[in-house]
């Protein structure tokens, strides 16, 4: 039996895949030009104008050059961007080390992390040692940073 709704579905599934010839997207003729500029040819094995929505793509950030993966439709329709520059990728001038130096001291060597490696504003649980009463628990390096938590058992013994 015949099934021209199915093939109609499949023949417009095969235009949108293709971002650089797809006609419902020329209002985005600018956001096209500017992932061309980041667009980084070295890393990658096709041709922009080939690329798909779907295929992830090497980009080298315009501000900082910042080398990254994404996916093309990522950029295109969630307008995403370098992750160093948008905060989400520690770098040597912007990390727990350098912005919190105090607290790398109470950091248990048992996490296994390089305070290099964390964001100071991270929502990311780690191991925590009282330099006071040695107990340890554990909390959100946020916690310790933004909301200036301290060793609970000290705060429950000092009220």
């Amino acid at each position: 039996m015949h099934h021209p709704q199915r093939r109609q579905s499949q023949a417009s599934k095969s235009l949108s895949i293709n971002f650089w010839e797809d006609k419902n997207y020329a209002q985005k003729l600018q956001r096209r030009e500017f992932l061309a500029t980041e667009y980084f040819p070295e890393k990658n094995s096709i041709p922009l104008s080939e690329c798909r929505t779907t295929d992830k793509i090497r980009w080298k950030c315009s501000t900082c050059g910042h080398v990254w993966e994404a996916i093309l439709n990522y950029r295109l329709c969630r307008h995403t961007g370098c992750p160093v520059c948008a905060g989400k990728i520690a770098t040597s001038t912007r990390n727990l080390a350098v912005l919190f130096p105090e607290l790398v001291k109470e950091l248990c060597p048992s996490n296994g992390l390089d305070p290099k490696e964390l964001l100071p504003f991270s929502t990311k649980k780690v191991w925590w040692r009282c330099p006071t009463c040695r107990y340890r628990w554990k909390t959100a390096v946020s916690h310790r940073t933004w909301h200036k938590q301290t060793c609970p058992l000290c705060a429950s013994l000092a009220m």
